[in-house]
């Protein structure tokens, strides 16, 4: 039996992770949702993930910081930063 593909969603939005929540969980994924910086944090200190769809602004905590985080923690995690924000400088923070 194949096992389910765990995958972390982080974001302060709940309707954006309750529509993607709904929607990979019906395509086998074993979803885990964090509502916050915070709170994802808390999770990735003791569970590693393969994937992270991360939000880029939150109010408790910056992705971007967790996003580095979490590469030097867990360097084969595939991450997919989100945002709601036009911002030219997301990109240049990320690869920074």
């Amino acid at each position: 039996m194949e096992t389910k593909k765990k995958i972390l969603i982080v974001d302060d939005e709940k309707e954006v992770c309750a529509s993607l929540s709904e929607y990979l969980a019906r395509r086998d994924f074993d979803v885990t949702v964090a509502l916050s910086g915070k709170e994802a944090i808390k999770i990735l200190s003791s569970t590693s993930f393969p994937v992270i769809i991360l939000d880029i602004k939150m109010p408790d905590a910056d992705g971007i910081d967790i996003l580095k985080a979490t590469i030097k923690e867990h360097p084969d995690t595939k991450i997919l930063m989100l945002t709601g924000f036009d911002e030219e400088n997301q990109r240049e923070q990320c690869l920074a």
